[in-house]
């Protein structure tokens, strides 16, 4: 034994313990460095197959498909709620023009009415046409 120094012994279950657990933290610490100092292509390698199928050319293909689709969809649906609103603009504007024709048929109707009478005709005839009763001379009856 060496001088001045002291010497336990321990029992045989502490010192598998203590090295346990002094094993366990240094695991531990190199796994957490690990994770922050893994390159990609570690990263990649640990991933199953499965999901790199995901990334393939084919299944690209088929998302660009699907979202062209989608995306025309899209497109007719928007030009279809177009033409319907212009349209219904068009059936909106071509009702206020009925709702006028209807309304001067009207006006023209009474004008009608009122002028139909012989009285109201004559009066018209002489005021703003200029009209006048014919003479003696100017009657010729035929038999």
């Amino acid at each position: 034994m060496a001088t001045g120094a002291i010497v336990i012994n321990q029992p045989k279950w502490k010192q598998t313990l203590t090295n346990n657990s002094k094993e366990r933290a240094k695991l531990n610490q190199q796994r957490t460095l690990e994770q922050f100092k893994r390159p990609e292509n570690q990263l990649l390698a640990r991933l199953p197959n499965e999901s790199l199928s995901f990334l393939s050319i084919r299944n690209f293909i088929i998302l660009a498909a699907v979202a062209g689709i989608f995306f025309l969809g899209l497109l007719v649906f928007i030009k279809v709620s177009h033409s319907q609103n212009k349209l219904g603009m068009e059936i909106s504007r071509l009702m206020n023009y009925q709702v006028q024709l209807l309304e001067e048929n009207r006006r023209l109707k009474i004008e009608l009415a009122r002028l139909a009478s012989l009285d109201d005709l004559e009066i018209v005839a002489r005021r703003d046409l200029g009209l006048v009763s014919p003479s003696q001379g100017q009657i010729v009856i035929i038999d």
